[in-house]
């Protein structure tokens, strides 16, 4: 489904497991609860996707534009973002242990009470607007509290 057109796709608790979706075009899709555990979606445009309490663990979302969705809650556990579009995204809550986001664009993201534990931050963007405000960052490269 290379460069599937799911603009404000509806698709709550889907179960999109190690779907093939690079360069997918999802902005505003309706994602809370899906099950994207392994799933490519490398370049894809997921920006204002509501995300919230899915399942991204292993994801391959570089590149992707994913500026202002919603992914609080969510598992995101060793997740590929690195490069990802990340501006103004909601992350609050969310598990990203292992997680890349090498080179990506936090400015204004909030990762509020966020499980940082182990990922890798360097080379990323962030702002006076990026909010690390209660997460775990043991073991994080690149956090923001190293630079």
């Amino acid at each position: 489904m290379n460069g599937a057109d799911l603009t404000e796709a509806l698709l709550r608790g889907a179960d999109l497991r190690g779907a093939e979706l690079p360069d997918a075009i999802l902005p505003r899709a309706k994602l809370p609860d899906a099950f994207l555990q392994r799933a490519h979606l490398e370049r894809s445009d997921l920006s204002e996707a509501n995300l919230a309490d899915a399942n991204m663990e292993l994801a391959r979302v570089a590149g992707a534009n994913l500026r202002g969705a919603r992914m609080s809650g969510g598992r995101l556990s060793g997740i590929e973002l690195r490069g990802a579009d990340l501006r103004r995204a909601q992350l609050d809550s969310a598990e990203l242990k292992r997680a890349d986001l090498r080179n990506a664009d936090l400015r204004g993201a909030t990762f509020e009470n966020a499980d940082l534990r182990a990922a890798d931050l360097r080379g990323t963007r962030v702002d006076a607007g990026t909010n690390f405000r209660g997460a775990d960052m043991s073991g994080c490269l690149g956090c923001p509290t190293q630079r």
